[in-house]
């Protein structure tokens, strides 16, 4: 999918909850730190045949924000919106500007999440610290790549001006009991039987995405410009049983560096949803192999699973996060204050949906946003 005849676009807003922090700006600090909250949960036991040397080792681990419940997953998904609605909410103009914004919403695939999308929503309007437009609200359920098909599908409906900006939501909890059996039993999850696995975590992620003729008009904070995103599709994915292929990443990414007027384009930052498992590590292996080296630039490559878990359906908000916080502080690239200060986030969902998207800021631009002393 190519974006093509869209507005500019830029993000002028920012809430994210984690394992590892309740507000974006202390999630970031302590992902770029290296800093992990992972605990047993103790709702999930592994039965072997042998017994195992230490008994706590049949317990999964994992990277709950919220103690207790991990298994009522809506709930906690509500809890975990609500909190970083809270972080939104308490950047500068957010009620006023975002009342008749509409919220899209990026939440787990069908085969893990049933939606009732009238108590969803009411839920939403009861707990969010901010109001926002009830009659625009649409949910995506795409899993890790949900908030990138909504980014795009956001693009298209601004273009057409029926929007100057969307609240674009992701959240996920993958440490209830169904989905640890159900990863488990694909083969999927870190145990102590299985290190090649995932470690499940939750979190949930918002941005406000504006026009960048909106954003200008009336002087925001500019964390970061949309430079350009694709999608596409894999046809091997981790449901299929088929070897990782890599070709739905690549050809996302091949089509968003052909929009770049300047090629090969340079890069400070790539941000991934790999998460330990083998297949994305194989998928990125690949992907790299045959695209990346068409990018300038000594890219770092940044996995906030490897702090906070895999976070479904919230990843890629969680990518924009750290994208936006390394780049408002000077650490993006990595020789400190030089590179592009472009990053490039990529997200890839167990039903074969990829996207890729290339955020970035002009440094001599006074309207980006700089962080309070």
């Amino acid at each position: 999918m190519k974006n093509t005849n869209l507005p500019e676009l830029c993000v002028t807003g920012l809430g994210l909850v984690t394992s590892v922090g309740h507000d974006h700006k202390t999630a970031c600090a302590s992902i770029r730190a290296g800093l992990k909250r992972s605990q047993l949960l103790g709702n999930y036991y592994l039965f072997t045949k042998k017994p195992l040397e230490d008994p706590d080792d049949g317990y999964v681990g994992g990277h709950p924000v919220l103690d207790g419940h991990y298994d009522d997953r809506d709930g906690r998904m509500v809890d975990l919106l609500s909190m970083a609605f809270q972080d939104l909410s308490c950047q500068e103009d957010c009620e006023d500007l975002l009342a008749e914004a509409p919220l899209w919403l990026a939440l787990p695939e069908n085969e893990r999440h049933t939606v009732d999308d009238l108590a969803l929503k009411k839920q939403l309007k009861d707990c969010t610290a901010i109001p926002w437009d009830e009659d625009g609200f649409r949910w995506f359920q795409n899993g890790h790549a949900g908030m990138i098909v909504a980014l795009a599908e956001a693009a298209k409906a601004m273009s057409m001006g029926m929007f100057h900006r969307v609240l674009i939501a992701g959240a996920d909890s993958l440490i209830g009991v169904k989905d640890l059996r159900r990863f488990n039993r694909l083969g999927r999850l870190k145990t102590v039987l299985n290190p090649a696995g995932f470690m499940p975590g939750e979190a949930a992620s918002v941005m406000v995405l504006e026009t960048l003729e909106s954003a200008r008009q009336r002087k925001a904070n500019i964390h970061f410009q949309i430079r350009s995103f694709a999608l596409a599709t894999e046809e091997k994915t981790v449901l299929s049983g088929n070897p990782q292929g890599g070709d739905g990443l690549s050809r996302a990414i091949s089509i968003l560096l052909g929009q770049e007027k300047q090629a090969p384009h340079s890069l400070d930052a790539l941000i991934s949803d790999m998460n330990g498992e083998t297949y994305r590590a194989d998928e990125l292996s690949i992907v790299y192999s045959r695209v990346m080296g068409k990018v300038e630039g000594e890219k770092n490559m940044i996995f906030p699973a490897r702090c906070i878990g895999d976070t479904g359906a919230a990843s890629p908000g969680v990518a924009f996060c750290v994208a936006a916080r390394a780049m408002e502080r000077g650490y993006l690239s990595r020789e400190p204050g030089k590179g592009s200060g472009n990053a490039l986030v990529l997200a890839s969902s167990d039903t074969g949906e990829r996207g890729a998207v290339l955020v970035g800021r002009n440094i001599d631009d006074t309207r980006f946003h700089t962080p309070r002393r």
